[in-house]
Order: structure tokens, then sequence, then C-alpha cells
């Protein structure tokens, strides 16, 4: 990934959009544990620039997967993170395993995700918790998923049939839906720009609104994590996510 690209997403670690899925990440993993007041182990696959590693730290100890060394440095100064593992999955070799992995907004960076599902599993305790999200619909992939360096987009069911291989799914759906025509049309315009005017070679989308829209979007997201975890499920959104246990 390109300097450029990784102090872009730096910037975006904190906007509206990283802020709604820590808060869904945060309100599942406080149902999920219920009574529960152990200290968990706890991994995150793909940290990025640790937006979710003061939340994940509320719940017990962090390590994280992060391949970009730009990003692994920026973690391995965060006082909330334990341990940077620099090498991707599923080729990391690991002996630990954990109470709960968590991987948002990853897989669909991983070419062989379901090498990857194994991985999880492998490397989960009994009854260790599996939380994920991915980005929604094969048919919205663009240009912005491959200067992003997606592989593929996935749909409710189909990240559920993955996930569901080899883990006992307890909750799937969808996220981000209200702000669904938004994006809509924000894409194909930008799309439309990009097929039609100059552009820079592998450029994205940027998720960068005003501090006004910022705040407004993501207490929509807000809004919507809290509705998810109390058990509603949106038809559509942007965004799949799921929560699955190892069974055996």
């Amino acid at each position: 990934m390109e300097m450029s690209s990784q102090l872009c997403l730096k910037t975006e670690a904190d906007n509206w959009l990283n802020r709604g899925r820590a808060k869904l990440l945060e309100l599942l993993i406080r149902v999920e544990l219920q009574a529960n007041a152990s200290p968990l182990e706890i991994l995150e696959l793909g940290a990025g620039a640790g937006q979710n590693a003061k939340i994940l730290s509320k719940f017990g100890s962090v390590d994280v997967v992060e391949a970009s060394p730009f990003f692994a440095k920026l973690l391995s100064d965060l006082p909330e993170v334990r341990t940077v593992f620099e090498e991707p999955i599923p080729e990391l070799a690991l002996k630990r395993k954990y109470d709960l992995v968590c991987a948002l907004d990853v897989l669909e960076h991983i070419e062989d995700d379901l090498g990857a599902v194994d991985w999880i599993s492998d490397h989960l305790s009994e009854r260790g918790l599996f939380i994920g999200t991915v980005p929604a619909y094969q048919w919205l992939f663009s240009d912005h998923d491959r200067a992003n360096q997606h592989y593929r987009r996935y749909t409710s069911k189909g990240l559920g049939d993955l996930i569901g291989r080899r883990l006992k799914l307890k909750q799937q759906g969808y996220f981000n839906m209200t702000l669904f025509p938004v994006a809509l049309v924000g894409r194909v315009s930008w799309q439309l720009k990009r097929s039609f005017l100059a552009r820079a070679e592998n450029g994205k989308q940027s998720s960068d609104l005003s501090e006004v829209v910022d705040r407004l979007f993501g207490r929509i997201l807000c809004w919507e994590a809290k509705r998810t975890s109390q058990g509603w499920r949106f038809p559509f959104g942007l965004s799949a996510f799921c929560v699955a246990y190892r069974a055996e």
C-alpha cells in the first residue's frame, strides 16, 4: 500500500463509518458476554490504525494482526495493544487460542477466505466468539474495492455460509441501511466521474465529510448498532455482519 493511501486511512480511522462499526462491535460483545466478567484473550485481525483497540481493551488483553509495516508500527505504540503479529492469516503460525477473534472489514482483503475461516476456527478457544463485518453486495464491486485491494463483497447469507462451515452462527444480518441510498448515489456518481474524466491510477472514494455531516452519519450508525444489538434485523445495508461460536 502506498504511503499516501496509508496516511489517508490513518486520517479516516476515527470517521463516522469506523465509529459506527466500532459501536456495533462493542454492543455485540456486551450482548454475548452478558454476565461474564472474566477478562478475555482477544485477537483483532487487520487492526489498521487501532481504531478498535480502546473498545476491545475494555474486555481483556488485546493482540492484533496487521500486515502493513506502517500500521504495525502505530499499533505497537498503543498502550491498549499487547502484541502485534505482522504476518497475515492464514499464513500466520500461531499457537495461542483466543476467547474473541474479530475481523471488521477484513475477509474481503483475503484471497483465500475459506482458509481464513479455518484459521480463525483453529485459533478460537472452546466456545470462543467470532465477530466479523464485510462490505455487502458483489454488484457494488467497483474501482473503490480494487483500490482497497478487495477480492469480493458478500451478502449476509454468503457470509453466514462461509463462517458456518466451521463455526456455529449466533447472529447475522445487515448494517448501515439508513445511509444506503446516499452511499449508492455517491458511489455511482464517483464511478461515472472516474469513467469519463482523467483519473489517478488506483484512486479510491474518500469517506471524509464535513464535521457536521460526519457527526450526523455517526449518530445514525450508532442508532443502527444499538437496534441491531437489541435484535432488530435490517433487510439490507452496506455491510453484512455475523457473530459465531466455536461449537466443538
